[in-house]
């Protein structure tokens, strides 16, 4: 399974680091999950998609629905769809005679073979019904949200996922956000009669480590003590996980990695003479760019714990360098 992609030299990471592996990528991958389509999680899905020709791919149920459509049919002719946008195109274009895409929802099956399953833990009625009233009515619609595959800049409807083996079980938090009602966002899944009892080991924390995706229920109902944690940075406006979030993620649990090693600055000049000698001189200084992390997590039945692996920029969440 390959939940959601990411571009590094216009190459699908995790088509990559597959290929590292010497995966058949035609017979072995079986299911490919767009976890929410921003554009943080699923540029390049459509080299994966063509690769693994005997994947199912799955969406958020709100993909199908006929508000989104009619919002996509709209964004076609403007010439200027985002990434997001772009990535549907070309796995409809892809699809041929491929079965239609799965249809995650909460408590939905994706995938199910002996001892193993993937299961949708979101989006619930209410988020779905919510967001589709939204788009419907356009009342939330920002303008710069105009041009992208997933607009009014929410993530109500993403999928959360939860991947069992035998009594494993891995629990992949997506960008599902915390919300005040009970049947929506992570209560929703707190608060669902047909949430499966086994606990995760393994967390991929949601939204980046951010505070509105936290609640403490998660981490004592769901998850074992102290479990494997895995955060993604977001280098963009207001940067994440911010100083407080790093405390919140660590006092849960020691055993929490991130992708990056720090975030992207502002370059700032104290001295005016330097900053002035620059200025006149038309010279652009811009931050070191991100080096791309992978944290690699495994485990063998019957082991008790999780053997961690760091590659590129990737750290214990302690060493991270915070946004100042």
């Amino acid at each position: 399974m390959v939940v959601d992609s990411l571009l590094d030299h216009q190459e699908s990471v995790p088509l990559t680091y597959l290929q590292t592996l010497n995966v058949d990528l035609a017979r072995d991958v079986k299911l490919l999950v767009a976890s929410h389509w921003h554009d943080d999680h699923i540029k390049g899905l459509a080299q994966l998609y063509e690769r693994c020709s005997a994947a199912d791919i799955a969406f958020s149920v709100v993909m199908l629905k006929d508000e989104f459509h009619a919002y996509f049919v709209e964004q076609e002719p403007n010439g200027k769809a985002k990434s997001g946008i772009k990535e549907i195109k070309r796995i409809s274009a892809l699809r041929g005679g491929r079965k239609p895409p799965l249809l995650a929802s909460a408590h939905k099956i994706l995938w199910r073979t002996a001892g193993a399953e993937v299961e949708a833990l979101s989006p619930s009625a209410q988020d779905l019904a919510d967001f589709l009233q939204a788009l419907a009515t356009r009342q939330s619609l920002k303008r710069k949200f105009a041009e992208a595959a997933m607009p009014l800049g929410r993530n109500d409807v993403s999928v959360v996922l939860a991947l069992r083996v035998g009594d494993e079980s891995v629990l992949l938090g997506a960008d599902l956000e915390q919300r005040s009602h009970q049947h929506r966002g992570w209560n929703a899944i707190l608060n669902s009669a047909a949430r499966h009892p086994t606990k995760s080991s393994s967390f991929k924390i949601p939204h980046h480590g951010s505070k509105n995706a936290h609640n403490s229920n998660v981490w004592t109902q769901m998850l074992t003590p102290e479990p494997l944690s895995l955060v993604a940075p977001w280098n963009r406006g207001s940067k994440l996980p911010t100083v407080a979030d790093g405390q919140r993620i660590l006092s849960a649990t020691p055993r929490a990695f991130i992708t990056n090693s720090y975030l992207q600055r502002k370059i700032k000049l104290d001295i005016a003479a330097v900053r002035n000698t620059i200025k006149e001189s038309e010279i652009a200084l811009t931050g070191a760019p991100l080096q791309l992390g992978h944290v690699r997590a495994r485990k063998r039945p019957g082991e008790t714990s999780w053997r961690v692996s760091l590659s590129g920029d990737a750290v214990h969440l302690q060493d991270f360098k915070y946004a100042s």
